[in-house]
């Protein structure tokens, strides 16, 4: 059994440590030129996204329910307005001059989907666009015990079920944006070293998955004692396969 790393429990210092794992530069690179333009990133975490917008000259809103995230972001806020409230329930009928809005892994935690886009759609100024990046079966990971993989996907299940999560959000990201009326422009999966890799994980991302499994508490109750470390032997496997998915979306208003 590999050594674990310790976890730092911080919620931000977690989220600026992800964006290394990220390849949102392929995304980046299909909005254009974004200087002077109004943008809004909703699900802002750490506001790195943010961050990166406002350095290259856009006029950033980053909106963020967790309140020590928010706090936590305007110690340095690197040009961006912070808002602490909840995305998924904002009102956008009064707001119709935004260019862009993004938000990476924050639609899987919006009941109804493409409600939700068609409400914020109507904030976009002709020409504007939405960025989605999702992601799919985030616990899909071999190998692990046939038990394991059973209660997982009843944890995954009942999330759906009680509306708190899409954990298929990846797959159904395409057809959420067409059902919401945008029309799709570019799209692609992403590489992630955290979330979707094959091969044995390392120190830093071995800790990441500790951390994100123990703010689970609702997986935990539905897995047998040790799932957290078979969960990260898995992980450390020199064999080890993942199913997971992230993908990105672009889509302007036809």
């Amino acid at each position: 059994m590999r050594e674990r790393k310790a976890v730092d429990t911080s919620l931000y210092q977690q989220y600026e440590q992800q964006k290394s794992w990220r390849s949102f530069d392929r995304v980046y690179k299909q909005l254009g030129d974004i200087k002077g333009k109004r943008i809004l990133d909703l699900g802002a975490g750490s506001g790195f996204v943010s961050r990166h917008f406002s350095k290259n000259g856009a006029n950033v809103t980053a909106v963020d329910a967790d309140a020590d995230l928010v706090q936590n972001a305007k110690l340095d806020p690197g040009g961006v307005n912070w808002v602490c409230a909840d995305f998924g329930a904002l009102d956008f009928s009064a707001e119709q001059s935004l260019d862009g809005i993004w938000t990476s892994f924050a639609i899987a935690y919006v009941g109804n989907p493409v409600s939700w886009l068609r409400r914020i759609r109507q904030s976009l100024s002709p020409g504007g666009w939405i960025a989605v990046v999702e992601m799919a079966d985030l616990l899909g990971h071999e190998p692990l015990e046939g038990a394991d993989k059973g209660a997982i996907a009843d944890f995954v299940d009942d999330a759906r079920s009680s509306g708190s999560y899409w954990f298929d959000a990846a797959h159904l990201l395409d057809d959420w944006i067409k059902e919401a009326g945008l029309s799709i422009t570019w799209s692609a999966d992403l590489n992630d070293s955290e979330l979707c890799f094959d091969g044995p994980a390392s120190h830093e991302v071995l800790a990441a998955w500790k951390w994100r499994l123990s703010r689970m508490p609702r997986l935990q109750s539905m897995t047998s004692q040790g799932f957290t470390e078979r969960f990260l032997d898995c992980l450390a496997n020199p064999n080890h396969e993942s199913h997971s998915r992230v993908r990105a979306v672009l889509a302007h208003l036809p």
